[in-house]
Parts: C-alpha cells; structure tokens; sequence
C-alpha cells in the first residue's frame, strides 16, 4: 500500500516536471520589453540611414535606369511601351522592357501624386512594407508573437539593403509577408473568399515577377479537397503564365530559358538537355561558393535553418508545407533555368525563406528555433552595415555627369529616334535624366547594350568623344 503511494506520487512529481519543462520550452525566454527595444533599435538604424541620405542619392544600377525612366514613360506619355530598352524592340507584345508592363504602370502611376519627387519609388516600397507590418501587428495573436515577428522582419538584411533603391525586391519582400496573412487566415477559418484572396494575390505578384506564378500549383496543398478540375485549371496557369509572361510580356534577353526555348523549337533535344546541365552543374558551384561578405554567408545559413527548421514542423502544418513547396520549386527554377550569383538566389529566395520563418515564429514549438532565426537574421544585419553604408555613400557621391542641356534639347528635337547608348558611358553620365519623349510627344527609345543580342538598327548614336557627349545620326560619321 505504502509502495503503491510512493509510485502514485513520485508519477505525479514527474508529470508535473515533464509539464514545468514544457512550458519553459514553450515559452520565449526573452522578455516583451527586450523584444520592443530590439524593434526601437533597429527602427533607428534605418532612421540614421534615412537621415543620411542627401539630394544627391540617386539610382546606381543598371535595372534601376529601366524603371525609372520607363516609369516615368508611362506618365508622361501615358505609355507603357519601353523608352530604356536592351535591343530596341522591347517585348513582342507591347513592346515593354525586360522586366514587363507591371513595373511602370505602377510607379509611373504613383507618379501622379509627386511627379517631381525622385524619391517616390523608394518611399512606395517603404509603405507596402508598411502595411504588411501591420497586417501582422492587426492579427489576433499573441502579442509577444507580433513583436518577434516584426523584430524578424526589421532585422532582415535584405529589408535593409533594399530600402535605400530603386530596386523593386521590397514589393516581393511584402509580397511574400501578405501571402503568409493569406495562407494562415484561410488555414484558420478555410473560407473561400481567403483562399480566392490567395490565388488574386500570387496573380498581381506574378505580374511583377513571373516565378510567382509557380506557386498556384501548390494551392492543393492548402485545399485537399479541391476538385479536379480547378486543380488542373492551377496547373495549367502556373506552367502556362511563366512561359506566356517571358515569351510575350517582357523583352527577350540571352539566357538559359530563351536559349533552350530557341533549341527546342528548332528540335535540337539534345541541345537543350545540355544546356540544362551545364548551367545546373554552374549554379550548384555557385550556390556553394558565391558571396559578397560575411554578411551573404550568414544569409545563407539563415535560409537553409529556416527550411530544416521547417521541415521538422512539416506534417501538421498547411501553411509551413506550402511555403516549404514554394521556396523548393523557386530553388529549382533559379539552378536549372536561371542563376544563383551575383545577388540572383538572394533576391529569388528570400522572400519564400521570409514566410516560412514567420510561421516558425509563430507557432508553439521551442524558442530555440525562433531564437535561431531571429539571431542568425540579426547577425547578418550587423555585418551588412559597413556594405550598407559604403552603397549609400556611392549613390550619393557616383560622380556621375550631369546630360548636358544641348545634348537633351537636341534629342527632344528628334521626330522619331532609336538611340544606341555607348557602353562607355553607362557609368559615367546621369541616365535618369536623358529625356523619355521629343517635344512631337513621340517615345524615344534607348537601346542600353547590356547584353550581347540582336538590337534593332538605331537611327542615332549616343557617345562621348573628346571628354563630351555627343549625339549624331547613324547615317552621318562622327567628325
């Protein structure tokens, strides 16, 4: 009887201890208050870099030109046909650049509430950012789980390094953050309306950038119950949207896709599976090996503890199944048919490795995970600073050279003009201000010879000679 007390009562010791220890592994060892100053810190540092920034900080790269002066096109002229082109030709269906129509329609549209304000394209990313940081915060959640989520997003170094660009990756960053919204809402409530939400959503981000399409196929993973035919319906629009967008809606570049479309209807089989490998066989190496710093490793490592992580929550979970099949049908994209260096896997895999993190903070599981991600996040941050200051620093003292006024009266004087611009001062003049349309309100197209591909005849040619920039008709030699 004493024997059978003893038992009785050292298994209910136990249980409570297995209980107590559960909880302290369920519970965030980090304070609320630790969390809202770690928000309050990093707000501050985008604040001094915000700060920092003069009149002078202006587009830097090369793709920033194109959205830029495109957009401007579209509001100006009420265009969406490309002024910046790589051939001249632009897409085969209205003529838009490589980066399609949905770019300049929206910043050209935004356009209209400061058409003078260079900086409007940056600020636009900032407030969808914004509102996805309030999607998160308006979620009836724990609101522990709020602040770790949007500490998270803070400490992104991507959200860091984009911020301050004309680059559009911040609209795939909140993109990203409001297909988590989505796919969590539908997979509380499995309301149709949230998931018709879903598929509208990944349709306008795959306006922007045609991978995202890809992931209407994996919509059954949150709906098991969907009939055939819708599946099939999925199916066909993710396979189908990418080629039609690529083919028909952006403006052809050499690349693996192009180059396997071209081998295949010419019936060299053979041919496209050997490109395929050699450029899947290239970007493992570089998967591998690629970086810009310490900063772009830790990034990496960030990624993969965020897929492992996932993976160990996989099998009870819709919304961390989904974002895992994405992210993996984006990795295989981005080795077979794209690249995985300078800055490319970066850009393709950081959004899909942002939702499944929030998932991973935001379910119970043991803090150790969430601490890991939110630390490895914060460390590459930290290194990303010194990097972070130095681009700012060159965007806002390039030295580039201003377009003289007698060169941009001469091309509005042009009646109709296809200007072929001399690689040698790509990085050498301003090429935002080059104006987009003659004074007879006709486009004027630029061709920017980044790429080694058939251009269409210019009739003019943009070039310094002697220190100055000149302009002169292809049919007259320069003296």
């Amino acid at each position: 009887m004493v024997v059978d007390l003893i038992d009785i009562l050292i298994l209910k010791i136990s249980t409570r201890l297995k209980d107590s220890k559960r909880q302290m592994i369920l519970k965030i060892p980090i304070p609320t208050y630790f969390i809202f100053f770690l928000i309050v810190g990093l707000a501050s540092v985008y604040l001094y870099f915000g700060l920092s920034l003069s009149t002078a900080f202006s587009p830097y790269y090369g793709d920033e030109f194109f959205y830029v002066q495109n957009a401007k096109a579209f509001f100006e002229e009420g265009q969406l046909a490309a002024s910046f082109t790589y051939s001249g030709f632009g897409s085969a269906v209205g003529g838009f650049d490589a980066h399609g129509p949905a770019y300049p329609l929206l910043y050209g549209g935004v356009h209209y509430l400061a058409p003078n304000d260079k900086f409007l394209i940056p600020i636009l990313h900032l407030v969808l950012f914004l509102v996805s940081v309030l999607g998160i915060i308006l979620r009836n959640t724990d609101s522990q789980f709020k602040l770790l989520q949007t500490a998270f997003l803070l400490c992104s170094p991507f959200l860091l390094f984009y911020s301050f660009s004309w680059m559009p990756e911040l609209i795939h960053f909140s993109g990203a953050v409001g297909l988590y919204l989505l796919v969590v809402a539908y997979q509380e409530n499995k309301k149709k309306s949230a998931f018709l939400k879903i598929i509208c959503l990944i349709l306008i981000l795959g306006a922007f950038r045609s991978t995202w399409f890809l992931a209407l196929v994996v919509l059954s993973i949150l709906k098991p119950d969907l009939k055939l035919f819708p599946k099939i319906l999925l199916g066909l629009l993710a396979l189908g949207l990418p080629f039609l967008f690529q083919k028909y809606l952006t403006e052809q570049v050499p690349n693996v896709f192009s180059e396997s479309m071209e081998l295949l209807g010419s019936g060299q089989l053979a041919a496209v599976f050997q490109a395929l490998y050699i450029n899947t066989k290239r970007n493992i190496y570089f998967l591998l090996t690629y970086s810009e710093g310490y900063f772009y490793w830790v990034w990496k490592i960030w990624v993969v503890a965020a897929v492992i992580l996932g993976l160990q929550k996989l099998k009870h979970d819709p919304a961390l199944k989904f974002g895992i099949t994405v992210f993996l049908i984006f990795l295989v994209f981005s080795v077979i048919l794209y690249k995985t260096y300078k800055w490319t896997e970066w850009r393709m895999l950081t959004p899909m490795a942002v939702f499944i993190s929030l998932r991973l903070l935001a379910i119970k599981s043991s803090w150790i995970p969430k601490s890991t991600l939110l630390g490895l996040s914060l460390l590459s941050f930290i290194l990303i600073l010194p990097f972070q200051k130095q681009i700012i620093q060159l965007r806002s003292d390039r030295g580039f050279l201003a377009i003289p006024e007698s060169i941009v009266t001469k091309i509005k004087d042009l009646e109709q003009a296809i200007i072929l611009v001399d690689s040698g001062i790509l990085n050498t003049y301003e090429m935002e201000n080059l104006p987009i349309s003659t004074k007879t309100e006709h486009i004027i197209t630029y061709i920017l010879p980044y790429y080694e591909q058939t251009q269409k005849e210019a009739t003019h040619i943009l070039v310094e000679e002697d220190n100055q920039l000149i302009i002169f008709s292809r049919k007259i030699l320069p003296q």
